[in-house]
């Protein structure tokens, strides 16, 4: 203003100056008119000018302010600040699409399927334009609501009940309306709760609208643009068809902003309930306390009458007690007997008072069930209205979080019983005496016989009427005991009904929240606004009033418990006191005595277990009694409870990482006891403890966002350190178990399944943090959560099970050294007993001067057989399996949403929870529980037979070949049950395959006929047994020994250790020799030619005599020589000789070769060559006679 001021006074002076030469300019005639009109233009230009600087510099708060007044003001009257239909288009009415469908079905000019679309489109249109109308009832209902809100609000105020008289009723009278009051007291309480979490739902919409609103604002749009694109072609309108499609886009475009209009008044009524709210909550607490105070007045007032009572009852009672023990002193049991039922009756041994309770707490569990029921409707209707966002997995994680104990419930059921086992007793009891007493006044003659003798002066006539009157007495008293205990009983049995619903009922809440809350994200996708918010988190943790607050808590809670405190401190203190000076020397004496192959014991051992945990115990436990302290007191506050929580789970996982630290130390159980490389396991460690140092505080800050009932900080702060833990993770996988370079990666000699298992098991260790990082970083960090948590306690069980499996491969070898040392001690004493009988002195002085140590074998544990450490290992495998199965087991219910994901027909499509059964469909929970079953029938199939040849087969009188059949038809067996169970979950069963399966038989038996013969003849094979494992037979010329019988063919191992598969069918069908089937004992035979100047029968002896000097030689059958023939250079002699194993024939058929070459050339008995005559004829008849 000032600068523009100071420019007008410069302009006035300027033009002052300069009119009178304008004045007497020519063409220029002065005229006061044009300056006064620029002046004036000046002026306002200026002023224009200023007033924008002002809009500018006030605009924004201006506007601020009246969006604000606009928004309360459309708030308290409901009216919407978009533009919204509020009355349907006059083109598209009930009418106008009614008459429109009598015209398309009495048109002759579309066919009928035509006609059946164009009215199914008239017909959504309809049902459109209805929930229209049902939406424009809501609005106005809404509208309603909020104009009458300030009415209702001071009817709360001047809502009061009366008070009801509890002076002048009767005790029945009294006692309904106990029971009245306690049915509307439980309605109040409800309405409290339900008003309790009005808050939060409130907030919850509020912040869900705006999104549905952009949703609901882009339909609307894109209908527009759809009902535009149509009047653009124009082509539309000219079609029955088109007109019906166009109504139908009307009535949705009126639909979409009735919807529009509808979130918007939900907005202003969601608002002026929030104002409303307190009062409400006024009202209804008001209320509960009104009733409370009430129901306590009857209450009171009903103990007090019903005591008067008893107690008047009781007088009666001692007082008829004196009057016999004074008039009949021979009846006065009876009156004793009846003040003891007068003293059950009355408080405070009666069960009026347990009974009360006990239908109250009925009718509590009763209200919980029902509402329990009510939540799980509205749930399922939300979630079917809602679907798939943040909001719901919030909402279901606050709905879990409010499920109440159910172990408590269980536990007071099971105490609930042994009471009424005590009532049912004392009812039997009281029964029982009263039948007595009902015999007893059944007639005169009983009376007398019962009747006790006299001890004073009365006669008999009078002691039988007052024992008469004093039984009666006595019956009446014991029928109101009996139906006091019976009320208890039958209260009791209906507060266990009641609670045993409640349980069911929130079972059945649990197990659905537990089957959808894992499918729903929890939080937005992370963005960069998740790292500034991180920052309100970072101060709340960091500031130092809130961990004043701690410390002050603790310092009362030591002050108040300072015994406790004083114990604990002095046992961590006397532990690292220990650990310092004690458990560090004694670990390595123990890791030396352990190492020495004279250890047979396996108590170092176990020291060194205990040793370990005492070193890893002192800091955990110093953590987990601070946290443990921190939410001690009963009003303690969240945020310590948050920190009580994260402390005592980083107590947890640091104890877990010690232990593991005091196990790989240069002398801990790893590798002093375990022996495992020394090197490997330095490494190891010193990446766990890295891993640990940055681990913990990612640890404790993820538990504290989780526990601190902030869902801001637990899907910011929270949320990115997780995600940081999730790295650390992978990074300790990725050192660990890298192939290339990782610490544990296999040894290079390594069998290549240990490489690819090893391989495997990296990607598995190395992606799922990755994973669990990714999907937490997409909005799912509680499903994150719940995974990586139970992830967790898989490792501890795996770490666990492998201790506990080290540990016993530990005592088997020191059990199999100890049985050495033994017999090697056995063996030296043998040795001592035969050189004191017979040998020198001297060498019984050497051997027993000789060191024990000398005598024990080196026993390790790879001298433990393959037998053993398959057993060991296959109980490890189930025992963890069992354990990890139920620790995975809550995950089972999140699996049934799988159930609804169809993968056949319709791949990837979502199934109906209401849908109906039709045709057969196949769901991805089936092809993944097939895939299971599967991959397990496969392991099975391959290891199952192995577990029973080492822990059955070998215990049982069969041949190998026998254990080999059994081994081979259980793998059949099991892969065909594996394969109907896999199909059955497929829904695949036999009557929807039979008729398949007897086609495919048909075309695979004509066109694989030999394949199909060979797979029949192994199965004769295996059921039959012609052949065996490990015998030797001939086939086709081939002799060898049998290795494997497999679906198709046999394999033979013949003398050049070849394999050479033989199918089947030859062995049944062509001539097969056996040589081992039923008798292993086989004929050598050698045929021996002596010259013709020999002695047979001296050749015979000498045969005989070298077959009876071999040790492997059979005696029975014995050898045989026989006097084969004449030959044509020799007299051949035939020796049959007999051996235990065809395996050992060409053996012993070679030494006994050389043998009889030996013998002969010594007994000068000549082994004949072949020699031939040759007759030389002279041409002139002369004879030559040659020999060579």
């Amino acid at each position: 203003m000032r600068r523009s001021k100071r420019g007008l006074q410069g302009f006035k002076r300027r033009r002052l100056h300069r009119s009178p030469v304008r004045s007497r300019g020519v063409g220029h005639p002065s005229n006061g008119h044009d300056e006064v009109r620029r002046l004036v233009f000046r002026m306002a230009f200026v002023s224009l000018l200023v007033v924008l600087g002002v809009q500018v510099i006030w605009t924004p708060r201006a506007f601020a302010q009246s969006s604000k007044a606009g928004s309360s003001g459309a708030s308290s009257v409901g009216i919407s600040t978009e533009s919204a239909p509020s009355t349907p288009d006059s083109s598209v009415t009930h009418d106008s699409i009614e008459a429109a469908i009598k015209e398309v079905e009495s048109s002759s000019d579309l066919a009928d399927e035509e006609k059946k679309q164009i009215v199914g489109l008239y017909k959504e249109a309809l049902a459109q334009l209805e929930k229209n109308d049902e939406i424009r009832r809501q609005i106005e209902s809404g509208r309603t609501g909020v104009r009458e809100l300030p009415v209702k609000l001071e009817s709360l105020r001047r809502l009061s009940r009366q008070d009801v008289d509890v002076t002048t009723p009767t005790l029945s009278e009294l006692s309904a309306n106990e029971t009245a009051t306690q049915a509307e007291l439980l309605q109040a309480q409800e309405s409290v709760d339900r008003l309790a979490g009005e808050p939060g739902r409130l907030k919850d919409r509020l912040a869900n609208i705006p999104n549905e609103l952009s949703i609901a604002r882009a339909r609307k749009k894109e209908l527009e643009r759809q009902l535009e694109v149509g009047k653009g072609t124009g082509k539309s309108d000219s079609t029955p068809r088109g007109a019906a499609q166009r109504a139908l886009t009307r009535a949705r475009i009126d639909g979409a902003g009735l919807a529009i209009a509808q979130l918007q008044q939900e907005i202003a009524t969601t608002k002026a309930l929030s104002t409303s709210l307190p009062a409400e909550q006024a009202a209804a607490r008001k209320d509960v306390d009104h009733l409370n105070e009430q129901l306590a007045r009857i209450q009171a007032e009903i103990d007090k009458r019903k005591l008067a009572n008893a107690q008047e009852d009781l007088r009666k009672a001692k007082e008829l007690e004196e009057n016999v023990k004074r008039e009949f002193p021979s009846l006065l049991s009876i009156p004793e007997s009846i003040v003891r039922y007068a003293e059950m009756l009355t408080p405070p041994k009666d069960y009026s008072a347990r009974v009360a309770d006990a239908g109250l707490e009925a009718s509590q569990a009763a209200a919980l069930a029902v509402r329990a029921n009510d939540r799980l409707a509205e749930m399922k209707e939300r979630i079917n209205q809602v679907g798939l966002t943040p909001a719901m997995g919030i909402y279901l994680r606050e709905a879990q979080l409010d499920l109440p104990n159910l172990r408590t419930y269980h536990d007071r059921i099971r105490a609930r019983q042994i009471n009424m086992q005590k009532a049912e007793v004392e009812l039997i009891r009281l029964q029982s005496t009263r039948g007595e007493v009902v015999r007893m006044r059944k007639g005169d003659d009983n009376l007398n016989s019962m009747l006790p003798p006299p001890q004073g002066n009365k006669d008999h006539d009078e002691r039988l009427a007052e024992f008469r009157r004093l039984l009666g007495i006595q019956q009446e008293y014991l029928n109101r005991a009996i139906e006091q205990v019976s009320q208890y009983l039958t209260a009791m049995m209906n507060l266990d009904e009641s609670e045993r619903r409640l349980i069911a009922a929130n079972q059945k809440l649990a197990n659905y929240i537990d089957a959808n809350i894992l499918w729903y994200a929890s939080a937005p996708v992370i963005s960069t606004e998740d790292f500034r918010a991180s920052l309100d988190a970072l101060a709340w943790i960091v500031d130092a009033e809130e961990w004043r607050m701690r410390g002050d808590e603790l310092r009362h809670d030591a002050t108040d418990h300072l015994l406790l405190c004083l114990i604990v401190g002095s046992v961590v203190v006397a532990l690292l006191i220990l650990n310092r000076w004690h458990c560090e020397s004694y670990l390595a004496l123990l890791a030396e005595r352990a190492s020495q192959y004279r250890c047979v014991r396996f108590l170092p051992t176990a020291q060194a277990l205990g040793l370990s945990m005492l070193i890893a115990l002192p800091w955990p436990l110093l953590l987990w009694f601070v946290g443990w302290r921190l939410r001690a007191p009963t009003d303690v506050p969240m945020e310590a409870v948050a920190v009580a929580i994260a402390t005592s789970h980083c107590a947890l996982v640091l104890f877990v990482v010690l232990l593991l630290n005091a196990f790989l130390r240069p002398h801990g159980l790893v590798i002093a006891h375990f022996d495992w490389d020394a090197s490997v396991i330095r490494r190891c460690r010193y990446r766990l403890l890295i891993a640990a140092a940055v681990g913990l505080p990612l640890i404790f800050l993820v538990d504290l966002m989780e526990n601190v009932h902030q869902v801001m900080y637990r899907a910011t702060l929270g949320r990115l350190a997780f995600i940081g833990l999730m790295g650390v993770f992978a990074w300790l996988a990725w050192s660990l178990f890298r192939p290339s370079h990782g610490v544990l990666r296999p040894a290079e000699h390594a069998s290549k399944l240990s490489k690819r298992l090893s391989a495997s098991a990296f990607v598995a260790l190395f992606l799922l943090p990755v994973a669990m990082a990714a999907i937490s970083a997409l909005g799912y960090v509680y499903t994150a959560r719940r995974i990586v948590d139970e992830l967790g306690w898989t490792i501890v069980l795996v770490l666990v099970a492998t201790l506990l499996y080290l540990l016993a491969l530990r005592w088997l070898m020191l059990a199999r050294r100890r049985l050495a040392f033994e017999q090697a001690r056995a063996e030296r004493l043998e040795r001592l007993e035969q050189l004191k009988k017979g040998e020198s002195q001297g060498e019984l002085d050497a051997l027993t001067d000789r060191d024990d140590e000398e005598e024990i074998p080196t026993v390790t544990l790879d001298a433990i057989d393959t037998q053993t450490r398959h057993l060991f290992r296959c109980l490890f495998l189930i025992g963890l399996g069992t354990l990890i199965w139920l620790s995975w087991s809550s995950f089972v219910p999140a699996m049934d949403r799988l159930n609804r994901i169809e993968v056949y027909p319709h791949f990837l499509q979502v199934i109906p929870p209401n849908a109906s059964e039709g045709e057969l469909s196949i769901t991805l929970i089936e092809v993944i529980w097939a895939a299971v079953v599967s991959v397990l029938t496969v392991i099975a199939a391959r290891n199952l037979p192995g577990l029973l040849e080492i822990t059955i087969l070998e215990r049982l009188a069969l041949q190998p070949g026998g254990r080999y059949a059994f081994s081979t038809v259980t793998s059949y067996v099991t892969v065909f049950i594996g394969a109907s169970v896999a199909l059955s979950l497929l829904g695949i069963s036999w009557s929807h395959i039979q008729w398949l399966v007897a086609a495919f038989t048909v075309g695979i038996g004509v066109g694989l006929q030999e394949i199909f013969g060979n797979l029949a003849s192994g199965l004769i094979l295996l059921f039959e047994a012609p052949i065996r494992i490990g015998d030797v037979v001939t086939v086709e010329g081939v002799t060898g020994t049998v290795k494997r019988i497999r679906v198709r063919a046999t394999t033979l191992l013949n003398a050049q250790r070849q394999e050479v598969l033989i199918p089947n069918k030859q062995f049944i069908t062509s001539l097969v020799t056996n040589w081992t089937l039923s008798n292993r004992i086989v004929a050598q035979e050698v045929t021996v030619g002596i010259s013709y100047d020999s002695d047979p029968k001296r050749a015979r002896e000498l045969l005989l005599s070298i077959c009876e000097r071999h040790p492997e030689v059979l005696d029975d059958p014995p050898p045989v020589v026989i006097f084969q023939e004449f030959g044509d250079s020799s007299l051949n002699l035939l020796l049959r000789a007999f051996v235990g194993e065809m395996a050992d024939r060409l053996r012993i058929g070679n030494e006994l070769n050389e043998s009889i070459l030996e013998e002969f050339n010594a007994a000068g008995i000549d082994i004949a060559f072949p020699r031939q005559d040759i007759m030389l004829l002279p041409q002139h008849g002369a004879e030559i006679e040659s020999r060579p």
